[in-house]
């Protein structure tokens, strides 16, 4: 489940929107303890298979979008 999850948000995520999903949070203590999951940053975690891109900007406080990286909360540009 916890892969599956990862997986659809490519791999970096939000810790409350994994919590949200169902996952606990113990099992997501656990996850990083066994490093199946990373902590990026406060609130925000990664697999270790994550795109190194898209770990650098939830760690940096960016947003990717589809042409370059802008401060999150920017809005659409």
């Amino acid at each position: 489940m916890l892969r599956e999850i990862l997986a659809s948000h490519d791999g970096v995520m939000r810790t409350r929107t994994l919590l949200e999903s169902g996952v606990s949070k113990h099992r997501v203590a656990c996850a990083v303890s066994a490093g199946r999951l990373l902590r990026i940053r406060r609130g925000w975690v990664a697999s270790p298979q994550a795109d190194p891109a898209l770990v650098f900007a939830a760690r940096s406080g960016l947003m990717l979008s589809c042409a370059s990286p802008r401060p999150a909360g920017s809005g659409s540009g």
